[in-house]
C-alpha cells in the first residue's frame, strides 16, 4: 500500500511540474514571430552565421533610403535582416567612397556593423548593396557577376538608375543616406 501511495504522490508531483513549466521562445523564434511574412528569416541551425532564405522585400517607408550623391538623391530598398537593421540605426550618415575592382564603390561605415545570425550566398547583381565582413565596409555593386560569396551581406538594392550616377563617379566622393521619415521632418 505504501509503494502505491509513493508511486501515486510521484506521478502527481510530476504531472504538477510539467504544468507549471513555461516554454520560453528562443532568440529565432521571438525574431520569426515579430517579422512579416515576406521577410527572410534566419533558420535554426547552430552555426554562429546562419542562412537565410532569400526573399524579396518590398518597399516601404521602414526600409526604403534615400542617398544623396552631390546633390542628386536616388533611393535604394534595404532587406529586413540584422545587419540591414544596423546599418538604417546609423542613419543619417555620410560616408566616403571609392572605386574597387572596377566593380563596386566601397565605404566604411564609422562604427563595425552586426554580422551575426546573418548570411546569403548568392552572386552579386549590379545595384546590390553589401557589407564584406573581412574588412567591415559597405559595398554597391555598380558591374554585377563574380562567384557567390559568403563573406558578403546583401542589405539592400539601389532602386531605379542611380546605380548609373554611381557607377560615373571618379575618385573619392561623399554620399549621404537617410531615412524617408527623417527626409519628411526636414521639409
Amino acid at each position: 500500500m505504501k509503494r502505491l501511495t509513493g508511486i501515486g504522490l510521484a506521478f502527481i508531483l510530476i504531472l504538477g511540474m510539467t504544468g507549471c513549466t513555461q516554454s520560453v521562445p528562443s532568440e529565432t523564434e521571438q525574431l520569426n514571430s515579430e517579422m512579416p511574412e515576406n521577410t527572410a528569416r534566419p533558420s535554426t541551425q547552430g552555426n554562429e552565421r546562419t542562412e537565410t532564405e532569400e526573399v524579396p522585400q518590398e518597399q516601404s517607408n521602414s526600409r526604403s533610403i534615400k542617398m544623396t550623391l552631390e546633390g542628386e538623391e536616388m533611393t535604394a530598398t534595404l532587406f529586413d535582416n540584422a545587419t540591414a537593421r544596423d546599418f538604417i540605426s546609423m542613419l543619417p550618415v555620410t560616408l566616403t567612397f571609392e572605386d574597387f575592382a572596377g566593380s563596386e564603390k566601397i565605404a566604411y561605415p564609422p562604427r563595425t556593423l552586426t554580422t551575426q545570425n546573418v548570411s546569403d550566398r548568392h552572386a552579386v547583381e549590379t545595384g546590390d548593396i553589401t557589407v564584406y565582413v573581412p574588412w567591415g565596409n559597405i559595398a554597391v555593386f555598380y558591374r554585377g557577376g563574380g562567384e557567390p560569396s559568403s563573406d558578403l551581406i546583401h542589405i539592400g538594392k539601389m532602386d531605379g538608375n542611380g546605380i548609373d550616377r554611381l557607377a560615373a563617379m571618379d575618385g573619392s566622393f561623399s554620399a549621404t543616406f537617410e531615412r524617408f521619415s527623417e527626409i519628411k521632418r526636414s521639409f
